[in-house]
């Protein structure tokens, strides 16, 4: 009897568990929506390269449950764009979600020869289609295309810059190249790039300039 017993309570557990398993199964309701987001890369094209274009990747990520057919993601623009599609960069319009995936990758084209130091924006869109209403909880991403400055300071030696000027940022490049011309730091290596700080520094005092996280720049700890 009391096995009777043991087995009835074991089955009851069991049924309980299995109950409470299927409870905790979450099934999405509501419309067919794509987010889109960052993937890898940038647009941005670091001065005296000889690179013409480039790419980077973006992630488009269904929120929906899974279907048995492709289905058709578009892609448009948002109202804060000011790079040119077929001018300074190329993207499809409609993107194939294979039939069983959630998530696709598609890579933009960035060209480097009608972009300028000061930045343009892609404000990249999820527009409504046969298959989709539009975009997620994440619905734009936008993009800075651009000719920018390299984070690291080139210098000959491997060490002395940066021990110097400290750590290197696009802001302080750019600062940089405003007053010597030239990214290439070797004239100063002499001295261990000391009188290059003073330089920059007693230009600073006259005239200052903001860090690229908006703090006031300076070179050198």
């Amino acid at each position: 009897m009391k096995q009777v017993f043991y087995i009835v309570i074991f089955a009851s557990i069991l049924l309980s568990t299995i109950s409470c398993k299927e409870d905790a199964i979450e099934v999405y309701h509501g419309p067919d929506l794509v987010n889109i987001l960052a993937e890898e890369g940038d647009g941005v094209f670091v001065q005296d390269e000889e690179m013409t274009e480039k790419t980077f990747s973006i992630l488009l990520r269904a929120q929906s449950v899974l279907s048995d057919k492709d289905r058709v993601i578009k892609i448009g623009y948002g109202e804060k764009q000011t790079a040119k599609k077929g001018v300074h960069f190329d993207m499809p319009d409609e993107v194939i979600l294979e039939a069983g995936r959630v998530d696709t990758v598609v890579n933009c084209t960035v060209y480097k020869e009608h972009l300028t130091f000061d930045p343009l924006l892609i404000d990249f869109r999820i527009l409504p289609s046969d298959d989709f209403e539009g975009g997620g909880i994440h619905n734009s991403l936008e993009v800075k295309v651009m000719i920018g400055f390299p984070m690291q300071w080139r210098d000959p030696t491997g060490w002395a810059a940066n021990w110097a000027l400290g750590p290197c940022t696009q802001a302080k490049y750019k600062f940089v190249y405003e007053m010597i011309g030239t990214l290439d730091l070797s004239a100063y290596r002499a001295d261990y790039y000391q009188s290059l700080k003073r330089l920059l520094n007693e230009e600073l005092v006259k005239n200052p300039r903001l860090d690229d996280d908006g703090s006031p720049m300076r070179f050198g700890s």
